[in-house]
């Protein structure tokens, strides 16, 4: 329903007048004795806009809004009307409410996508309560999301409030249009859902993150932290450590390989120890910095390992719950068999083909044993699943397993072709930790397999 800005503030300003205490009224009272005058009630927030916008306006004003959601005639002096009238404290959350929102929260903050712990300093450590606790419906109508009928009402009940920490309370609250009322409705229903599935499940959950990333092809690469958050859930994120390497490494810089290398090995050292348990792992680097993680990381630990989806905006690093895995999707041959040589390639076409012209052109300058490591469907979008993942690892270490038996223990291995990150990291990951081959990584430049780095069969973590 249209109303009319002069309409509305004439009769505004008559209600004042007549029904104000001292010419003040409370934006709820106002608004229901301005629709009694009009014969047609306008919603709250519509006469608020109105007055608003004479306010905006070029003629004198007539109203004047206050704190709190107080309307008065623009002659009152409002702060000694204020000090004479209202009390300023806000209503205290009884102790209850807090314990319950402590209790529903599990002491972390409910914003989707942050699991900041709220009773430890994110910094040093230490305990204390971290925590702030935000009203939905703001406590008072002029507030964030502020209802002038129930700010007042909701102000202590457990419905309208959560537990965030300082940057995601600051972040609703100056951005009132984007987290609204539902939007935060439905944040804390998730967070609370979630914890209460948590507790039922008899099992750990908790997961630790490692992010690598580093440039790739003079490209700048970055993995959002809300992004591997939600993409580990049900897992509940315990230590997140982020080795980037983007502004430590030049490719046109000849020690690009050593320094990355160097950088990975020292961060990862350093941080190694807040890793323990179980392992969620993403990784956007060049082929040889992945493989290398995954030595480093080794197998005896439990490591879940996920893949960008490109083709999709939202939840790209989402395993697809859904796409059939058959057995013989990849597999590995034979292909040429040198003599007298204890150096074996595994070249693989998995997330592409390999590019044969390039291949030849190594084979030409290194005498070995060559298998092939193949999908049936040579595309980007192949790992898809983990039951992929599985499937490679299988067949992976069924190699792995025919080479220690032909070709003793103390072999050199080469890596060429294009993989994707978790496949990288995997094919580091799986070496035997003590009597691995010497391994020979190579990325792709200019056309040609360049040899990057080896990697000792008794290199270690430090």
């Amino acid at each position: 329903m249209a109303y009319d800005t002069e309409e509305l503030i004439s009769t505004t300003v008559t209600a004042l007048e007549e029904h104000g205490k001292d010419g003040v009224l409370k934006l709820g009272e106002l608004t229901t004795h301005v629709g009694a005058a009009l014969g047609k009630q306008p919603s709250s927030q519509t006469l608020k806009n109105h007055i608003k916008k004479h306010l905006d306006g070029p003629d004198d004003d007539l109203v004047a809004i206050h704190i709190n959601g107080y309307y008065s005639l623009p002659d009152v002096d409002f702060e000694d009307w204020r000090s004479k009238n209202t009390t300023t404290s806000r209503q205290a959350i009884p102790q209850e409410v807090k314990m319950r929102l402590w209790a529903a929260s599990a002491g972390h903050c409910q914003f989707r996508g942050c699991y900041k712990p709220l009773a430890q300093s994110a910094i040093t450590t230490l305990a204390g309560n971290f925590s702030q606790i935000a009203h939905i419906v703001a406590a008072s109508p002029d507030g964030p999301r502020g209802r002038p009928d129930s700010s007042e009402e909701l102000s202590t009940q457990f419905s309208n409030l959560m537990l965030l920490c300082y940057d995601c309370h600051h972040l609703i609250d100056t951005k009132e249009e984007t987290y609204t009322v539902t939007m935060l409705e439905q944040m804390k229903q998730e967070r609370e859902s979630f914890i209460h599935r948590v507790i039922q499940a008899h099992e750990d959950l908790e997961t630790n993150i490692l992010i690598l990333s580093a440039p790739i092809q003079h490209q700048r690469t970055h993995i959002l932290r809300e992004h591997v958050v939600t993409a580990v859930a049900p897992h509940i994120p315990r230590e997140i450590v982020q080795l980037d390497l983007n502004d430590d490494l030049q490719e046109n810089d000849p020690s690009y390989w050593d320094t990355g290398r160097r950088q990975l090995n020292r961060r990862l050292a350093r941080q190694i120890e807040l890793l323990d348990g179980h392992l969620s792992v993403f990784a956007l680097a060049p082929i040889p910095l992945c493989v290398y993680l995954g030595r480093l990381l080794g197998n005896k630990r439990v490591v879940q390992l996920y893949q960008n989806n490109r083709n999709v905006e939202e939840n790209r690093w989402h395993w697809e719950p859904t796409v059939e895995c058959r057995e013989g999707e990849i597999d590995f041959t034979l292909e040429d068999e040198a003599t007298d040589t204890n150096h074996i390639a595994i070249a693989f076409s998995i997330s592409q083909e390999i590019d044969e012209e390039a291949l030849d052109r190594w084979r030409q300058t290194q005498d070995a044993h060559l298998y092939r490591m193949l999908t049936d469907e040579k595309s980007s979008t192949w790992l898809r699943h983990r039951g992929q993942m599985d499937l490679f690892r299988a067949k992976y270490n069924e190699l792995l397993t025919l080479l220690e038996h032909q070709h003793g223990k103390e072999y050199h291995l080469h890596i060429l072709g294009p993989v994707s990150a978790p496949i990288a990291v995997e094919i580091g990951r799986q070496l035997p930790p003590k009597v691995a081959p010497t391994l020979h990584l190579y990325d792709r430049i200019d056309g040609e397999f360049q040899h990057a780095f080896s990697i000792a069969h008794d290199e270690r973590l430090g």
